[in-house]
């Protein structure tokens, strides 16, 4: 009514190209950053990194696994960043920022995205179940994204030497086997060979991962198609279920976490 700006429209939803009523707009305070930095010397919106990746929305059931209740499961971590640089790995559980809850995924990025780039933020984050604290340096993420690009992925090489054994543990529904000889000394786990349809594991989405590896169950680091089905071996029903999965062929690819609860 006083003619200020409260929100910026960005869309409409319609299916017939006319106005439906449903209008979506950015608010005031999250464009007013926008605005002044193209007015600004640089005429440019700048984001801020620390250099990794992460899941959105991963089941509840993964949360319990890991002993969290709101944070960040890190999935990647990027060479020479401000992450990797602060010693965070792959698996960490970022908790807060600046001392401040950090609920999700949205959460983070909407913190880091709006620091300068240069700046230094501190980030409280869990390892097995211990707090812990790191100063991360804050980068310019489109920076950090054309040097990643311009480095490109270095696919690690599978070899086919041997016949894995192979085991198939009914429960979940997926047929695993060894590491061929010739993997990468530094990767351990199983291969999914196969997922059973409208199995546990078809449910939760490992029918999108055949050909990777399920390096941990349940933080159990898996090594062979054995020590795999003993561990399920000892799952029932009610039982909540967490899959580490990497790609062989992309080993800077980082970790996909899968889950979810027996039925």
């Amino acid at each position: 009514m006083a003619g200020q700006v409260i929100g910026v429209n960005t869309a409409i939803y319609t299916q017939s190209a006319g106005n439906e009523g449903i209008g979506f707009a950015m608010p005031s305070n999250s464009i007013v950053d926008v605005y002044n930095a193209l007015i600004g010397p640089e005429h440019k919106v700048v984001r801020g990194s620390i250099g990794i990746s992460f899941q959105p929305n991963l089941p509840s059931a993964v949360a319990r696994v890991y002993g969290f209740k709101s944070g960040v499961i890190i999935s990647q971590i990027t060479p020479g960043q401000p992450a990797a640089k602060a010693g965070l790995k792959v698996g960490d559980i970022i908790t807060t920022l600046d001392g401040k809850p950090v609920k999700d995924g949205d959460d983070l990025v909407a913190i880091v995205s709006a620091r300068k780039p240069g700046s230094t933020i501190d980030v409280g984050y869990l390892r097995n179940g211990q707090t812990m604290h790191a100063t991360l340096g804050i980068a310019d993420r489109d920076k950090m994204m054309a040097a990643i690009n311009a480095a490109g992925n270095e696919e690690g090489e599978e070899g086919q030497n041997r016949t894995p054994g192979t085991i198939s543990p009914a429960k979940l529904g997926i047929t695993v086997q060894d590491l061929p000889q010739g993997a990468p000394a530094s990767l351990h786990g199983v291969l999914i060979q196969s997922v059973k349809p409208g199995s546990f594991a078809d449910e939760i989405g490992v029918g999108n991962f055949q050909g990777g590896v399920i390096v941990s169950l349940n933080r159990h680091p898996i090594h062979n198609a054995q020590e795999f089905q003993t561990i399920v071996a000892g799952m029932k029903s009610g039982d909540d279920v967490a899959l580490e999965i990497v790609d062989p062929q992309k080993p800077n690819g980082g970790t996909s976490i899968l889950g979810g609860t027996l039925p």
